[in-house]
């Protein structure tokens, strides 16, 4: 009888370590897939701050030379 326990036990402990394994490894909606996104976001956001900072040097600094030019 203990024994059957147990074997019932492990099957359940199988079962939810396969879910676990799924949440973590599936290729599509698993932890590593949404990291992966969160990742690429993050480098976007990066390369679209480093424009809008070039940007805004730039304009600074055409708006410097059009001061210095015009006096």
């Amino acid at each position: 009888m203990a024994i059957d326990v147990i074997n019932d036990n492990q099957k359940k402990i199988g079962e939810d370590v396969l879910k676990i394994r799924e949440a973590v490894y599936d290729p599509d909606a698993g932890l590593y897939a949404r990291l992966r996104v969160v990742e690429e976001e993050r480098k976007r956001a990066t390369k679209f701050s480093w424009l809008v900072l070039s940007v805004f040097i730039g304009s600074f600094g055409a708006y410097i030379m059009n001061l210095i030019l015009n006096h």
